[in-house]
């Protein structure tokens, strides 16, 4: 007796899923390392431009935060399956998250630091750890390109995500600035100055 065959709406439901799931991989594969190269290279450079990758820094970043509620489905699909180095993927999860809602926090200036630990210093070594993990993601989660990559869709989906996070990251600017908090006084750099919020830049 022959099995049921899957019904067409099961399969193009399961097919949106898929095809969801690789764009949030190819998208955050894109985010992640432009998070990071940013980040660092606003460490490297303290002034002139460093304030375009400053907000080039946090715009990534809140892409980030606008796909993880995508990225959770995918994650738990994968945990369903314990495919080989599932603890390893959910470390760089973890890390990444840790950087982001870190990197976030300070940015208000609402939380600086605890216990003595600033939330830059706990921003900084989230970021560095996720580095190999990362690598190892790539390699071992490889995302092979395909000509619809490239197509009308995808491109019209990177807008509205990009878009999206530079209305809100200048929507998150002009509220610190209109509500007196002290991220809306920090340096061009993304620094505080001395004294302004009880730390050191």
């Amino acid at each position: 007796m022959e099995s049921p065959k899957p019904r067409p709406q099961a399969q193009r439901s399961r097919a949106k899923r898929l095809t969801a799931g690789r764009g949030t991989n190819l998208a955050l594969l894109t985010l992640v390392p432009l998070a990071l190269a940013t980040g660092l290279l606003a460490f490297a450079v303290g002034t002139g431009w460093v304030q375009w990758v400053v907000i080039a820094h946090g715009v990534a970043g809140l892409a980030i935060l606008g796909l993880s509620p995508l990225k959770s489905v995918v994650i738990r699909r994968g945990m369903r399956r314990r495919r080989r180095g599932h603890q390893a993927s959910v470390a760089l999860t973890a890390l990444v998250a840790a950087a982001t809602v870190t990197g976030i926090l300070h940015s208000t200036g609402v939380v600086v630091s605890v216990g003595g630990i600033t939330l830059m210093q706990v921003h900084v070594a989230t970021a560095l750890a996720s580095i190999p993990l990362a690598g190892w993601h790539v390699l071992a989660r490889r995302v092979r390109p395909r000509p619809t990559d490239l197509s009308r869709r995808t491109l019209l989906l990177t807008g509205l995500v990009v878009g999206g996070a530079s209305v809100a990251y200048a929507g998150v600017q002009g509220l610190l600035r209109w509500s007196g908090l002290p991220g809306g006084d920090r340096r061009f750099t993304g620094s505080y100055r001395a004294g302004s919020s009880g730390t050191c830049p």
